[in-house]
């Protein structure tokens, strides 16, 4: 079975310069991260970079988008170098204008990136502020979504699913610090 995903992956990747399959190939790095082929996840997400940098621009908010998705199989692989200067760029690029949810899910990727060097409490501060503001945005879009009617509220899902993914990352961190109750709670709320 994984074979043929990851011949059906080859396809959808295309030549590394096809800047029409940007989508694709990002796609399929989050595919080959599942898998743990981390250095396919890289190699994809470089091509995209790549594409978009050569169709956009190099200071896009896409070319940020791809950076914070490159620097998890950095770090995955141990380059925490890398990964801080993939960070830096894409807080360069993105820095707080960009959408309240995206701007949280680059504080919860930089949290990661913290806890894997082992700077727990910076880790744990960061990534309470990432929910903070998921939460925030959440009450912002359910009420503009509350004055249309009830049956809207289920356009609430890629919100919902983003708050469960930084409450995670702070259920995995406080896990880290041997803060156990509080690991609990985050794991339970996401």
């Amino acid at each position: 079975a994984q074979a043929g995903e990851l011949a059906r992956l080859q396809k959808l990747i295309g030549s590394p310069g096809d800047a029409s399959r940007i989508d694709e190939q990002v796609r399929a790095a989050t595919v080959y991260s599942s898998l743990g082929r981390h250095r396919d996840a890289e190699a994809a997400l470089r091509s995209a970079l790549e594409a978009v940098e050569r169709e956009q621009g190099l200071n896009t908010e896409a070319s940020g988008e791809i950076l914070a998705n490159l620097g998890l199989p950095l770090r995955t692989e141990g380059r925490f170098e890398e990964a801080g200067l993939a960070c830096t760029r894409t807080e360069q690029l993105r820095g707080t204008g960009a959408s309240p949810l995206k701007y949280a899910r680059f504080l919860s990727y930089r949290a990661i990136h913290l806890a894997n060097q082992g700077r727990y409490e910076d880790a744990r501060k960061m990534g309470r502020t990432a929910t903070e503001r998921r939460l925030e945005a959440l009450r912002v879009r359910a009420s503009e979504i509350k004055a249309y009617g009830q049956e809207r509220l289920r356009r609430l899902s890629p919100e919902l699913s983003d708050v469960a993914f930084g409450l995670m990352v702070e259920a995995a961190i406080a896990y880290r610090l041997d803060r156990l109750d509080e690991a609990e709670l985050s794991a339970n709320l996401a």
